[in-house]
């Protein structure tokens, strides 16, 4: 097994224990995948460019191995009954990607 192959497997595991259960539904394709997420909910998000207001927001973060793809915005993830909305992606490094959501 190479480095690479345990990184993908620890990201996986990591949510496997502390993530829940969500669906990611993809708008281009019309694809879903069962997934487990890391939601958080009020995070202050850095502001961009010569904005001087930090925004609150929620974050869903998930592993890029199991999703198979960066989240586009419009897709969403169900978890229970409450549909997020991704707004944008805030950090993809490999192995997980955190979006923001609405």
């Amino acid at each position: 097994m190479s480095a690479e192959d345990i990184l993908k497997q620890a990201a996986l595991d990591i949510l496997e224990d502390i993530g829940v259960d969500a669906e990611y539904f993809n708008q281009s394709d019309l694809t879903t995948v069962s997934c487990k997420v890391n939601v958080d909910v009020g995070v202050d998000l850095q502001p961009s460019g010569d904005s001087q207001v930090w925004e609150r927001a929620t974050t869903i973060e998930y592993a890029l191995e199991e999703v198979g793809r960066e989240a586009d915005v419009g897709d969403t993830f169900t978890i229970e009954t409450i549909v997020y909305t991704v707004k944008a992606v805030l950090e993809n490094d490999g192995y997980f990607v955190k979006v923001a959501v609405i």
